[in-house]
């Protein structure tokens, strides 16, 4: 992913993100990923079904303490990129709802190519990601073809909401757990 330079003006940090940043459930997703990978259709799955755009293409982030924000530059405010449509304003589609100023950023989803996959399907793919000094939580996903990405994303944050690692961690414990168990009785 690339960051454009970051511009100090004294209170706080800013820099501008090439990606897609969308309230999920209340949570604000930055998606990103290379040009045409789907960052936007996926964005327009989600407001489809009730979350809302803050920033598509360009969004502007901002460190204030502890926490980062991201908002769209004024004039693309609500507008959403869709191939084959063009530019498009969510809330005249879907209602003024469908567009948030501004959200703080909990987390970032990278859509990745398929050739990039790597080959175990249980490792974590929870990394850290540092945004203007602050550690959020970063999941990759191999776009290709066959998944949801909506599904994906709005599983991702239930996920980091619930405690992703945790959650994690206790299914092995009991899949190791039972695997134990399994042995103990066949001897």
């Amino acid at each position: 992913m690339v960051l454009a330079k970051a511009v100090v003006d004294g209170s706080s940090d800013r820099t501008s993100v090439h990606g897609v940043l969308v309230s999920v459930f209340g949570s604000g997703v930055l998606i990103v990923g290379r040009s045409g990978i789907g960052k936007s259709a996926c964005s327009l799955e989600l407001i489809d079904r009730g979350h809302a755009l803050v920033a598509d293409d360009v969004v502007n982030v901002e460190r204030a303490d502890d926490t980062v924000t991201g908002s769209a530059p004024p004039a693309l405010f609500g507008s959403l990129e869709v191939r084959g449509l063009g530019i498009v304003d969510v809330r005249r589609l879907f209602g003024e709802a469908a567009a948030l100023d501004t959200c703080e950023i909990y987390l970032c989803i990278e859509f990745r190519d398929s050739t990039d996959e790597d080959a175990d399907r249980t490792e974590s793919r929870v990394h850290g990601f540092s945004l203007l000094g602050v550690e959020i939580p970063r999941i990759s996903f191999v776009v290709n073809g066959s998944r949801s990405l909506r599904v994906l994303v709005e599983t991702a944050v239930r996920y980091i909401n619930q405690g992703g690692e945790t959650a994690r961690s206790e299914f092995v414990d009991r899949y190791n757990a039972s695997m134990i168990e399994n042995l103990g009785s066949s001897n």
